[in-house]
């Protein structure tokens, strides 16, 4: 069986919107207090996460990088453009020398839907000159198969995908796509945990039988970072 990663994801350092009522906590925790931020990075890679999905806001990338001096590692950046200041996120994540630089659910999204395939063609070409070009989706069900055919030069999709199926339309549709997927295009599961309704140990057990390459988590603890590396790893051992 291929090796599933597993990444530190950072919406909850944003205070993302499909944490509600936790969302203002987190967005106090981890967005004005950056030093938290460094901190779980810190232990993200001393857990040996695979990398880290950093959506690419400076306030972001000026804490890992400040994770990656105080500990004297590297760890991957699998990192998200957001919509607003393309042109300095991907010079950020340039100096970064991010692996993976993804165009945002909302940039993918709005392309395919008005079959704007130029903008992301545009994006491809600017993230190769550095990076491994790829897209996240938040409506996979109706981008997903399109991307997966579009003859994009995209190596990674991420898309949403629980055991709950919240976030997407048809989960049973959406896993035939992502099983019957036979392309070299890897897949990035992300939103695992249904913001917070899915113990770690189901939503990755779920996970870790589909044909996936990695998995996104946004975590808040320390002790929740221990126990998703202590699953990952036993699942390792025994699938």
């Amino acid at each position: 069986m291929k090796k599933i990663e597993v990444y530190m994801g950072t919406s909850p350092f944003m205070g993302a919107g499909q944490f509600g009522s936790r969302s203002r906590v987190y967005y106090e925790t981890f967005w004005n207090k950056p030093e938290n931020m460094i901190k779980m990075f810190m232990t993200a890679i001393e857990l040996k996460f695979d990398g880290i999905q950093a959506v690419a806001y400076p306030r972001i990338l000026d804490a890992l990088y400040v994770a990656r001096e105080n500990t004297g590692q590297h760890i991957p950046i699998i990192a998200s453009v957001p919509p607003r200041e393309i042109q300095e996120s991907l010079w950020n994540l340039a100096d970064m020398k991010a692996e993976v630089v993804l165009a945002h659910g909302a940039i993918t999204d709005k392309a395919l839907m008005s079959n704007d395939y130029e903008t992301l063609v545009k994006f491809v070409k600017q993230v190769r000159e550095f990076a491994i070009p790829g897209a996240a989706t938040h409506s996979p069900n109706e981008t997903l198969p399109k991307l997966l055919q579009s003859g994009l030069d995209l190596e990674y999709l991420m898309t949403p995908l629980n055991a709950m199926g919240k976030f997407v339309n048809d989960l049973k549709d959406l896993l035939k796509v992502i099983n019957e997927n036979s392309s070299n295009t890897k897949i990035i599961a992300m939103k695992p945990l249904a913001a917070g309704e899915i113990a770690p140990q189901d939503a990755l057990e779920f996970l870790f039988q589909q044909n996936i390459d990695a998995v996104a988590v946004g975590i808040t603890s320390e002790d929740e970072a221990k126990e998703i590396m202590e699953i990952v790893n036993t699942l390792r051992g025994t699938l």
